[in-house]
């Protein structure tokens, strides 16, 4: 059940504006520290995978119930987490599962297998909510243009092919990384 509500998503957008237009009149980082909003909860309904993580909750689990409550629950536990700064233990964890690759000839090679992790759903709903407001802030801050995480349609690997040009060269020698 993934339904996507033109109307939530303008009304999500016009919310985050908001609190952006808020942060950069210089009344802090309303943005990030602003409780997380009924349209946030309503937008993670539908979202990952049905597979249970370590904690044993299923995207089913949480999408099935009375969506109000359900509602009513998440926006309480996120919020006292957001509140409190802190990432819920649980969440952390995963459930790794090693594959091997099919038609490789040594499987005595690491390189031979891949793994799947498998996280709590509430820990992944609850990433998105916070990835949706770091790239909402990053975009109203004009972020370097040279990085590529949290920008739409780029990832990672698109820097090995960015090009040759010394300004470029030059730019990468200095290059910093932040994960959060």
């Amino acid at each position: 059940m993934n339904d996507k509500d033109p109307d939530i998503d303008a009304h999500l957008k016009s919310s985050i504006d908001q609190m952006v237009s808020e942060s950069k009149a210089g009344h802090g980082n309303s943005l990030m520290n602003a409780p997380i909003s009924d349209l946030e909860v309503q937008c993670t309904f539908g979202k990952g995978s049905n597979t249970p993580g370590p904690d044993g909750i299923s995207a089913q689990l949480v999408d099935k119930p009375d969506r109000d409550y359900m509602h009513r629950c998440l926006e309480l536990l996120w919020n006292r987490a957001w509140a409190d700064g802190h990432f819920i233990r649980d969440w952390k964890m995963e459930n790794r599962v090693v594959i091997p690759k099919a038609g490789k000839d040594d499987y005595n090679e690491c390189s031979s297998y891949r793994t799947i992790s498998i996280t709590s759903c509430l820990g992944k709903r609850s990433e998105y909510i916070s990835s949706q407001r770091l790239i909402t802030f990053l975009e109203s801050v004009n972020f370097d243009h040279y990085q590529f995480a949290y920008i739409k349609e780029y990832y990672t690997s698109l820097i090995t092919s960015s090009g040759n040009n010394q300004e470029e060269h030059n730019y990468w020698k200095s290059c910093w990384c932040c994960f959060l």
